[in-house]
């Protein structure tokens, strides 16, 4: 939630959170080459929107983690980690 104040706040917050996304998705397209590497991910993959999709889902999940006591943290990362992986196996699919 800190991100969303900060991305409305005002202007001059903007760029913090503009780089700490760069940041995450840095990290999460790391994740991805490695899964490359080891052949679980197609090579042609779209690592950047992969990225910005995966860091959305988490974003989404901790939404849903503050806001809902009936959401437990293990059906929230279950959920997000069924999603994520159903994109990826669909994407190893296609090569």
């Amino acid at each position: 939630m800190i991100i969303t104040h900060a991305a409305t706040a005002g202007p001059d917050l903007l760029p913090a959170v503009a780089e700490n996304n760069v940041a995450l998705r840095q990290l999460i397209e790391g994740m991805l080459a490695h899964a490359i590497t080891d052949g679980d991910l197609d090579p042609d993959a779209d690592l950047p929107s992969l990225a910005i999709g995966i860091a959305g889902i988490m974003r989404g999940v901790l939404v849903q983690l503050m806001v809902d006591d009936s959401v437990t943290p293990n059906a929230a990362a279950e959920a997000a980690a069924a999603l994520v992986d159903q994109a990826l196996r669909h994407s190893l699919a296609r090569a």
